[in-house]
């Protein structure tokens, strides 16, 4: 068995292309035989650590292995699958035919059981239909070669018939790339037992002739959900069903397996942050990893002459996440380091979360830029669809971020990159990323949309209300015995970003409303004293919406506004300004 599931998992390893090739569902994001192969390659491993030669030893390697490397919905959904036949193997040094066709067929119930919305024409009906054909014939067929050879027969003709259940297979021209990845699984292993060898995988080759009119673009519409979430989940007394409840507010393809102590976690999200948290409430989350489907579906779809202009900012820009969706804004993010653990700036952390957090933790979090590779990666991913990619990022006198940005566009070739310092950050940065949209959405050349990012630059502001100094002190921007005289009487500083980027008090409010109120009158002295003729508000807040709405409401009251953006502040900002801090940021324009 040990021999025959190694075999089987490289047999699948070698097919990965040709998976992600015909991958149309759950979204055609051409990762399916990626992912199975790193689910294999994570069983390949397992197994290769056994030395036992009892049943239920190999079955729990391959289920432990399954459940720690799986990725993907097929993987996990495989994952489950091995935990069910380690389930019903338990304690055995031997299987029969008999017995074994009873535990695949209680395996792949499993599988089916683990998903909150199973589908017909998927990896779920072939495991079905081939374990009920072996169940129903292994007592008459005693040769485990036999019965394995048989069976695969039974497991092509179902995988043949997938694009009959499943109308996007059907349209698609293509069967499902999981439930063939699992007849890959089984050719492997029906070849070692029948030659002891393994040869590469002969199912479905006529495939490749109908994939020539096989359009990933007749499926856009179904990526409803942009990222594909998933983690581990350790802790004591774990509810599966509790979990998947909790969670299937927040998207589709939602697969939880495991056991009470260790959870794999599957499901497709606009809000990864949001999953992570409220998991975090189980016990320990751990292998988190938010994959951009739709980004890799563009990619499996990109034009052959790239056109347009793409956008790249990083995690300290806040601007509504439909905002950021709707205008294809790829965010690159900061990472914050929290009691020796590190977390993707709100990919692996939510704002809400980061705030609750902060008072409770034992040393003070720190930060760091995302590295030139990480920028690399994103610029070559828009340069593949986009002629040109402008990248405006935080302040450069508060981090390295931009100066990493620009390092990683100095070495890629082939694509227009301009790398912008915004001066600013937080909201503010959000603004100006705004603006480059909206001139982006109107059809400006790359030149005109450069000389409209630069003059918002040049016309911003942005004021920041400190409730305390003591996050400041904690972060190391103010100097302990300043915080103390400060808070002592409780003197609340106002904050502002110089031309050059830099952060400077500007003003202090003997209570935090008469901190809000002279925050306003420096609006209102800004748009004066630049003559503009309009302007565009936005507000950020570090977990005190009802501060914000205050501003929001004052903002419409004296100058009109409209449309302002109230966003929860990036982690990575208020973890030097603490909770209950306010931003306001306003962009003067001209005609």
């Amino acid at each position: 068995m040990r021999q025959a599931l190694l075999a089987g998992s490289h047999t699948l390893m070698e097919c990965q292309g040709e998976l992600n090739a015909i991958n149309v569902f759950p979204v055609p994001d051409g990762d399916t035989g990626t992912n199975l192969a790193a689910t294999a390659a994570s069983i390949v491993a397992g197994l290769s650590r056994v030395h036992s030669n009892e049943v239920a030893e190999v079955a729990r390697a391959a289920a432990e292995s399954a459940l720690m490397g799986a990725r993907g919905n097929s993987g996990v959904i495989l994952a489950q699958f091995f935990q069910g036949l380690h389930e019903k193997v338990q304690g055995k040094a031997v299987l029969n035919t008999r017995e074994f066709g009873e535990a695949v067929y209680h395996a792949a119930l499993q599988s089916r059981q683990a998903l909150a919305e199973p589908r017909e024409g998927t990896i779920l009906t072939v495991l079905r239909e081939w374990a009920a054909w072996i169940r129903s014939h292994s007592a008459g067929i005693r040769d485990f070669s036999e019965l394995l050879r048989h069976s695969l027969g039974v497991a092509r003709q179902s995988l043949a018939e997938t694009p009959k259940r499943l109308e996007i297979l059907r349209k698609s021209g293509v069967v499902d790339a999981g439930a063939k990845g699992f007849v890959h699984l089984l050719e492997g292993m029906v070849q070692y037992l029948e030659t002891g060898k393994v040869r590469s995988a002969v199912a479905t080759h006529h495939l490749v002739e109908r994939l020539r009119h096989f359009h990933f673009g007749r499926n856009e519409g179904t990526i409803r959900f942009r990222y594909c979430t998933q983690c581990l989940v350790e802790g004591q007394g774990l509810n599966k069903d509790k979990v998947r409840s909790e969670l299937s507010r927040l998207g589709d393809s939602l697969i939880v397996i495991g056991g009470a102590q260790r959870l794999r976690v599957h499901i497709h999200t606009n809000e990864p942050e949001e999953v992570f948290a409220l998991l975090h409430r189980f016990g320990q989350v751990t292998d988190r990893k938010a994959e951009d489907m739709l980004s890799q579906h563009l990619r499996a779809t990109e034009p052959a002459h790239p056109q347009g202009i793409g956008l790249v900012t990083d995690s300290t820009c806040d601007l509504p996440k439909e905002f950021l969706r709707k205008h294809g804004i790829e965010v690159v993010p900061l990472t914050l380091n929290i009691d020796g653990r590190s977390y993707r700036d709100r990919q692996e952390l939510s704002p809400e979360q980061f705030y609750r957090m902060l008072p409770r933790v034992r040393t003070h979090p720190t930060t760091s830029q995302p590295a030139p590779g990480d920028f690399l990666a994103v610029y070559q991913r828009v340069g593949r669809t986009r002629e040109a990619v402008i990248s405006i990022h935080l302040s450069s006198a508060l981090s390295g971020t931009y100066q990493n940005a620009v390092q990683a566009a100095r070495t890629l070739e082939g694509t227009e990159i301009a790398v912008l310092d915004s001066k600013t950050a937080s909201i503010a940065l959000g603004l100006i990323v705004q603006e480059a949209a909206l001139a982006i959405e109107q059809g400006l050349t790359v030149q005109e949309v450069l000389a409209r990012i630069r003059r918002a630059i040049e016309n911003q502001r942005i004021f920041v209300v400190l409730p305390t100094l003591t996050y400041a002190v904690r972060s190391g921007r103010v100097s302990r015995p300043k915080g103390i005289i400060g808070n002592l009487l409780g003197l609340k500083p106002i904050l502002t970003l110089t031309q050059d980027g830099r952060a400077v008090e500007v003003a202090r409010g003997l209570s935090e409303k008469h901190a809000m109120q002279k925050t306003l009158k420096m609006v209102e002295r800004f748009l004066h004293e630049g003559n503009f003729t309009s302007a565009r508000f936005g507000v950020a807040h570090a977990n005190v919406p009802e501060k914000a709405e205050w501003y929001v409401e004052q903002l419409r009251q004296r100058f009109a506004a409209r449309d302002v953006p109230v966003v929860n502040a990036s982690p990575v900002l208020g973890n030097h300004t603490g909770p209950g801090t306010v931003a306001v940021a306003v962009l003067g324009l001209d005609e």
